[in-house]
Parts: C-alpha cells; structure tokens; sequence
C-alpha cells in the first residue's frame, strides 16, 4: 500500500462496468489540494502494489470535476479484469487469475 500523505486530499468515486469485452468507467473526484493531471487503471503483481499502466483515462484537470474512459478489451484482459471472490478494498478487483487491478489518479505524475 502506498504510505498515507496527509498533503493529499479529496474524495471521489468511480464505477466500472464490465459487459462483453467493454470495460466503460465513470466517476466525479473533488477537494484536491492541486489540480489532478492524470488517471489511469494499472495491472499489479499483487493486490496493494501498482504496476504498469494499462489503459488512460480521461479526466478533468482541477481540484474537482470527472473521470471517464471507454475501452475494448483483448480476450485476457477480459480474463484478467473479470471480478472473482467479492470486493477488494479501494478502488482494486481481483482478476480471474488472481491479478489484483487497480485505478490510480494523481497530480504531477
């Protein structure tokens, strides 16, 4: 997990849908202590840990405003992002193969 920063603040939520092979997100952030630059979902190694950026998002630059994106996925990716065994904590679903997944978004990155 990553260590808590306490210059960091705001709230948000975002919804994901899964149908067929599109993956379509949705979601409002606000109370940003500076204006958020990027959004993207990551592939991690194992749940809590990022890993490589997957797909970007597209996001309002301000300390308040929306998330969104609409993707195609490959078949195992489908495979990957498929939720198994309930709700991970945050933002993160286990994949089908037991591949945590997992939205970041952040300013200056």
């Amino acid at each position: 997990m990553p260590n808590y920063n306490p210059a960091i603040v705001g709230v948000g939520s975002v919804t994901a849908t899964l149908a067929g092979n599109k993956l379509t997100i949705a979601g409002t952030f606000e109370g940003l202590a500076c204006p958020a630059t990027t959004a993207r979902i990551h592939k991690g190694t194992k749940t809590g840990v990022r890993g490589e950026p997957m797909l970007n998002l597209t996001i309002t630059s301000g300390t308040s405003g929306s998330i969104s994106g609409a993707f195609d996925l490959t078949p195992a990716q489908v495979q990957g992002a498929s939720p198994r065994g309930g709700a991970r904590s945050g933002s993160e679903r286990e994949g089908a193969r037991g591949q945590p997944v997992g939205m970041a978004a952040g300013a200056g990155e």
